[in-house]
């Protein structure tokens, strides 16, 4: 078998263990700013767009598991590095630092369900991938 062949098996396998679903979105940068609700005066969050909707896998490596910090009101925080891996191909390939990974179906967890971490940095470079990894962040309190 070819290392070509190979990496075509693998990803294969790969796609086969993303039983979850989630959806990437960015804050749309040509939206305009929204305006206060006129009753509550509150200001709703900006248009979103969708950069991927479809399969993934959602994985926490114990050495990348936490990192402790400290916000404002001197409360202590969990900060959980946890890995969205997702299909190796063109669609999952725009998803970029500080997009957010909506977690809207988990068969075998559906805790996860609702769950929104944010794409920490960019994908990794690597030969014969399998699958577009990112690591995420996730403050838990």
């Amino acid at each position: 078998m070819s290392a070509e062949s190979a990496v075509y098996a693998g990803r294969a396998a790969a796609q086969g263990l993303m039983s979850d679903t989630c959806i990437i979105t960015r804050v749309d940068p040509d939206a305009p700013e929204p305006d206060p609700d006129p009753d509550t005066l509150v200001i709703p969050p900006k248009a979103h767009i969708t950069i991927y909707s479809g399969m993934c896998q959602f994985q926490t490596p114990g050495v990348l598991a936490s990192d402790s910090s400290t916000d404002a009101d001197e409360r202590s925080s969990l900060v959980q590095a946890t890995i969205v891996k997702l299909p190796f191909t063109d669609a999952a390939g725009d998803v970029a630092p500080n997009d957010v990974v909506e977690i809207v179906a988990c068969p075998t967890n559906p805790s996860l369900v609702g769950r929104k971490p944010t794409i920490r940095g960019k994908e990794p470079l690597k030969t014969n991938a399998t699958a577009r990894r990112f690591i995420l962040n996730e403050v838990a309190r």
